[in-house]
């Protein structure tokens, strides 16, 4: 599988429904959009059982090239189950833990990371102080105390016990020990099929708002769209407000059809400053066909307003199905980067679909930024993963980018899962013409049914490992579980800068700020987000940057999420500048910086 930046593929679609229950299955119960019941096969009256044919469901060969090594046995982690991963430093002990879902809708389980022997150790008593079940979880400093405190998110689907709106945990800590105490009333109480949220500070006030990627509303019949929501953050992060009439136009409702006429399945939302106005904007994915929707963060009358302009950007479907409602695809994230360091924000785009749909249905592709104009404008270039069988399925659930090998030429990982065994991990690697190439099976990291994967610098040597889980989904014989790649890939003569953000008066992590490195070889432009859908699953804190061989790093320019006044008292994105020119290093620098200018070297 491959793609060049070069290639401008018309993109596809198609304009036949999905059913909307088939979906949730696919999604969380594991049954085929194309299944449908039969009668169990039987014999004189008696039932025949089948079992499941067996498969090996790590990866398809072993590793040809040096880059990755399995260490989940050596990590304590081989029996760990992992549907949702969470990198976080949830004890507060400096160093960053794990913490996962099982289940597709299950307890928390929490394993504290021992600097002693590098190893993970499960937690037997739950830093919770009640028993708790969620779809996914986020973890931020809401209330900058210094501890990760932690939203519970639930879709509210029928296989879900009970209904929830979003639940807010705040952590404290009392003799050493880390507790999270629920806060009752933090945000409102409507219950919605809520699959994906993202942190965002609309107006970069320094408190972190939410937005809430909502799905189908499943109590409907037939289900129908439930529009989006935003909460605004007050209180210093122990409360939030409804907001959502600043989405231009989500809740339109037309009282003769009964329905919401702009609200899709959103089901994977992301944030980035795409239009570079220094404000951050949303991206949201949306199923069933129906179209993506990109958020625009712009100047309204006393206050921000979102204006969606993914029709305009060409990001809500492709030439052949924007002229239908659900002429899109079955969108699972939009993920933006600049991954060519051409300093214009590019998206990578993920989808399900099957060898049996028409041409028209979209694909999975990757959207690169074609000029600076406003708003931005890309070109679709598309990818699938077929093996000549002509019944293969690809479902590319979630993603993140990484330069893995730390070339300077940013990686993509997509989990691509639901269809054993032909549904593996893809690795895109990225070369110096900006082509990309799944090696995957060569390094040994093919997985079947990849799960929640994030990118976390366990052992603190500079290089990017992936932890994954797995899931059992249309092969009940998998025996899933956590997988870990400790990254070996050698560095030569290569460097890793690492930047994590400490916000004083912005949010304390910097989310939503961008980063513009220079070097002596070229600029290189990041977006900084940790959480995102669909279903979210959390990378570890920090942006990295690889450097070539005799490529010096020069400054890094930040642009942070809060405002400053200027001489005629009018508010912009602060800008900061933070000189590298006199920094040494050897091998990986691994640095912290606030909006105050203060820079300080940080140890594992």
């Amino acid at each position: 599988m491959l793609w060049q930046k070069t290639v401008g593929m018309a993109s596809t679609l198609s304009t036949f429904k999905i059913n909307f229950f088939l979906i949730g299955l696919l999604l969380f119960g594991g049954v085929s959009c194309s299944s449908s019941k039969q009668a169990p096969p039987s014999k004189g009256g008696k039932i025949i059982k089948r079992k499941a044919t067996p498969i090996d469901s790590g990866p398809s060969a072993k590793a040809v090239r040096t880059g990755f090594q399995d260490v989940t046995k050596r990590l304590g982690l081989d029996k760990a189950k992992g549907t949702h991963l969470y990198a976080v430093d949830w004890n507060n002990d400096g160093h960053t833990d794990l913490v996962t879902l099982p289940e597709y809708y299950g307890v928390p389980q929490f394993f504290k990371f021992q600097s002693s022997n590098k190893t993970f150790l499960k937690v037997e008593t739950s830093p919770l102080n009640l028993a708790v079940r969620a779809s996914f979880l986020v973890f931020a400093d809401f209330n900058k105390d210094g501890l990760l405190d932690m939203i519970v998110g639930t879709l509210n689907q029928k296989t879900e016990l009970n209904r929830f709106p979003l639940r807010l945990f705040l952590a404290t800590k009392k003799k050493g020990e880390v507790q999270f105490n629920e806060i009752a009333g933090a945000f409102p109480k409507d219950i919605y099929p809520t699959a994906s949220i993202s942190l965002i500070d609309v107006d970069l006030d320094g408190q972190l708002d939410i937005f809430l990627g909502n799905w189908f509303d499943t109590t409907k019949s037939p289900p129908k769209p439930t529009p989006d929501r935003l909460f605004l953050g007050r209180e210093k992060g122990r409360k939030w407000i409804d907001g959502t009439i600043l989405l231009e136009g989500e809740h339109e409702f037309d009282s003769g059809i009964n329905v919401f006429t702009n609200a899709t399945p959103s089901f994977g939302s992301s944030t980035c400053d795409i239009d570079r106005n220094g404000y951050p904007d949303i991206l949201v994915a949306s199923s069933s066909g129906y179209k993506n929707k990109v958020w625009l963060n712009l100047e309204g009358s006393g206050q921000r307003k979102f204006v969606n302009k993914a029709k305009l950007m060409k990001v809500d479907a492709d030439s052949e199905g924007i002229y239908s409602t659900t002429g899109g695809g079955n969108s699972f994230y939009m993920l933006c980067h600049d991954y060519n360091s051409d300093g214009i924000f590019d998206l990578a785009l993920g989808e399900l679909f099957h060898s049996y749909d028409p041409e028209t249905r979209d694909r999975s592709s990757i959207l690169t930024g074609s000029s600076f104009e406003l708003p931005p404008k890309f070109i679709r270039t598309e990818y699938h993963k077929d093996d000549g069988s002509g019944t293969w399925s690809q479902g590319d659930r979630r993603a993140l980018w990484g330069d893995f090998n730390f070339d300077s030429y940013p990686d993509l990982v997509v989990a691509n899962s639901g269809f054993p065994p032909r549904s593996r991990l893809i690795f895109f690697e990225q070369d110096e013409t900006h082509a990309y190439a799944d090696s995957a099976s060569q390094l040994g990291i093919d997985i079947v049914n990849p799960s929640g994967v994030v990118k976390f610098d366990y052992n603190g040597d500079g290089r990017l490992d992936l932890f994954s889980g797995q899931v059992s989904l249309r092969n009940s014989s998998i025996n899933p579980h956590i997988f870990v790649f400790e990254n070996q890939f050698p560095y030569s003569d290569k460097k890793i800068i690492k930047v994590t953000l400490k916000g004083e008066k912005a949010n304390a992590h910097g989310i939503g700020a961008s980063l513009r490195l220079k070097t002596s070889g070229g600029e290189y432009l990041r977006n900084v987000e940790y959480s995102y859908g669909p279903l979210n699953s959390q990378n570890e804190e920090g942006t990295w940057f690889g450097l070539k061989e005799g490529e010096k790093p020069l400054s890094i320019e930040v642009r942070w999420p809060i405002l400053i006044k200027s001489k005629r008292n009018k508010p912009y994105p602060l800008r900061r500048v933070y000189s590298l020119k006199s920094v040494k290093f050897k091998r990986f620098l691994n640095l912290e910086l606030k909006e105050s200018g203060k820079m300080k070297k940080r140890h594992f």
